[in-house]
């Protein structure tokens, strides 16, 4: 069986799949501040043993920062502790594999996806996807990994890193921190 996460957005998401790729079952739900947690008791709830999961897929984004990064881990973990192949999806690709999506990006931006197309940063909200000001509501689903199936790379699990798109935006602090 092939555990898929998808914890990238303010839903946080669970599929599993059998190892020809068909849908065995799936949850996605609000999870906030607790995605992991709520991951793991939905995938328990699906299976009987965790020993039959033999690959975990994970949103690598772009999203939430540290939303991705949870569910990054939780599939390296499990994956790493039994010695088992990741892959990763964007979370593009969890919305819509074949129309345009739009994901939320810093104030007032969005990244966009056209299929076979970069991404690209806009100020217009184009296609599927969520985010403020819009009224569309079409998050990440790990249950849309069905779709992705047939061309999944799996690689070993600390090979598996997150997506970013934007570069990090720090500020430095107005009055700086004293060491003495």
């Amino acid at each position: 069986m092939i555990a898929a996460f998808s914890t990238s957005s303010p839903f946080a998401s669970v599929a599993l799949l059998s190892d020809d790729g068909e849908l065995m079952d799936s949850w996605q739900g609000e999870a906030p501040r607790n995605a992991s947690a709520a991951c793991i008791e939905q995938l328990l709830r699906m299976t009987p043993s965790i020993d039959a999961v033999t690959k975990y897929v994970a949103d690598v984004g772009p999203g939430s920062f540290t939303g991705v990064r949870v569910g990054v881990m939780l599939a390296k973990t499990m994956a790493w502790t039994r010695s088992l192949p990741v892959a990763g999806v964007t979370s593009f690709d969890l919305v819509s594999a074949d129309s345009v999506v739009s994901l939320p990006g810093r104030r007032g931006e969005w990244l966009v996806r056209e299929p076979v197309q970069p991404v690209r940063v806009s100020r217009e909200f184009e296609g599927h996807g969520y985010g403020t000001g819009t009224d569309r509501l079409d998050y990440p689903n790990a249950a849309n990994v069905v779709a992705l199936f047939p061309n999944l790379h799996w690689v070993n699990a600390m090979d598996l890193l997150p997506e970013y798109h934007l570069a990090p935006n720090i500020s430095t602090p107005k009055t700086p921190y004293r060491m003495e």
